[in-house]
């Protein structure tokens, strides 16, 4: 069972998925409050653009709090990225509409996503660095990377819960005249209760070893010296990304309220699941097959729960990308040495994040002109290969590394 410090770390997963969930799911309220004279569906494309952008300042975001990782511990490092995300949710929560202030509106929400992204860029990758070394004590890195993984799916599908229920209570209307402040505040607010808890964080003995013999002065420097395992790192993020951000946002926007229910009861099962896998050193040929049949089955399943409403089949499919993810990153979490681990990881993690948050506007944008999901999800599928073919080469890099 994962202790205190491990709790308290993971919440980072929570604040973090729980601000993409919002911002996603109340894409369709926002589109129009922000671009008023555009086509309702290019409106929404914009607003996916947006969210997309915020991934960009990740990287940036993935040195300036993985160098304060490798440097000053991962604790300082994920209090103050909880703190900065607090912030950028209270800014986004004040900001006003093109109503108030017409063009400067769009503009106001783009700066705003560039500061979630650049706070987020050390919050996720540094959650699992950490939970991954405190694991490596009890040799359960798999199954603490996978607590990580289970407290992100609470924090999308409460996200999910929080705005049907709003919807509901408050009316369409008052949702899009001031409600949809209210889950920027909630965010804000769980962000402040993680970053006072998360002074019970214990540094994994990786960590404290590197401590002890001294730490780089300028960690990033000598990352070039492990190049082809950040590759690596980069194609598995691109791979995880899109395989779940698409059916995690695009296609549970129309799903009933109970959706969100189900997903914070499954994803949690089969992530704790894929952790116990990597754990018991179960073969990564098996996760790359079953990968590579599951994106040649994608597009049909996706197609066909598209025409019948069936969003059970997204469930199902998202909830197996969060398997194999638990077990992708269980297994790159750890290929570079840990005095330039959290720079390292984060770097590499968030760049390939980007083709993950910008994967919905590229669905959006593919659907418009093929008018069918089956040929925008088939290119999709192209970026997830290099992540699967990836796959296959990490077990040899992290046994050398470890």
């Amino acid at each position: 069972m994962p202790n205190r410090s491990a709790w308290v770390t993971a919440t980072g997963t929570t604040i973090e998925s729980f601000e993409f969930a919002v911002f996603a799911y109340l894409a369709p309220i926002l589109s129009p409050l922000f671009f008023p004279h555009q086509q309702p569906a290019f409106a929404l494309l914009q607003t996916y653009v947006l969210m997309g952008v915020g991934f960009i300042a990740r990287p940036a975001g993935a040195l300036f709090f993985g160098h304060i990782g490798d440097r000053w511990g991962r604790k300082t490092a994920l209090i103050l990225s909880s703190l900065m995300i607090a912030m950028a949710l209270v800014v986004t929560a004040c900001l006003p509409t093109w109503q108030q202030v017409g063009a400067w509106a769009p503009v106001l929400l783009l700066l705003s996503r560039l500061l979630q992204g650049f706070s987020v860029g050390g919050e996720g990758s540094g959650t699992f660095v950490s939970l991954a070394e405190q694991g490596e004590d009890h040799h359960q890195r798999g199954s603490l990377v996978g607590f990580g993984f289970m407290l992100g799916s609470m924090g999308f599908g409460s996200a999910f819960l929080v705005i049907a229920g709003l919807t509901h209570a408050l009316g369409h209307q008052v949702m899009a005249d001031w409600g949809w402040r209210i889950p920027f505040v909630l965010g804000a607010l769980l962000g402040i209760i993680f970053c006072l808890m998360r002074r019970f964080i214990h540094e994994g003995s990786a960590f404290k070893q590197v401590q002890s013999q001294g730490v780089l002065r300028l960690p990033v420097g000598q990352l070039a010296y492990y190049l082809w395992p950040l590759i690596l790192v980069f194609l598995v993020a691109a791979l995880v990304g899109t395989l779940f951000y698409i059916p995690a946002v695009i296609f549970m926007l129309d799903a009933p309220w109970y959706y969100g229910l189900l997903i914070t009861l499954i994803f949690p099962l089969f992530s704790w699941f894929g952790g116990m896998l990597y754990d018991r050193h179960y073969g990564r040929r098996v996760f790359l097959l079953l990968g590579i049949m599951g994106l040649g089955l994608c597009p049909v399943l996706f197609a066909v729960a598209e025409q019948h409403h069936w969003y059970g089949i997204y469930l199902i499919i998202t909830a197996v990308f969060f398997t194999m993810a638990v077990f992708m990153v269980g297994a790159c979490v750890c290929v570079v040495p840990s005095q330039v681990r959290y720079t390292g990881f984060a770097l590499a993690y968030n760049l390939g994040i980007i083709i993950g948050g910008f994967s919905p506007a590229c669905y959006q944008w593919l659907r418009q002109l093929e008018h069918s999901p089956v040929m925008a999800f088939a290119i999709l599928s192209t970026v997830c290969l290099g992540g699967l073919l990836a796959l296959s080469c990490l077990p040899h890099i992290t046994q050398r590394r470890d």
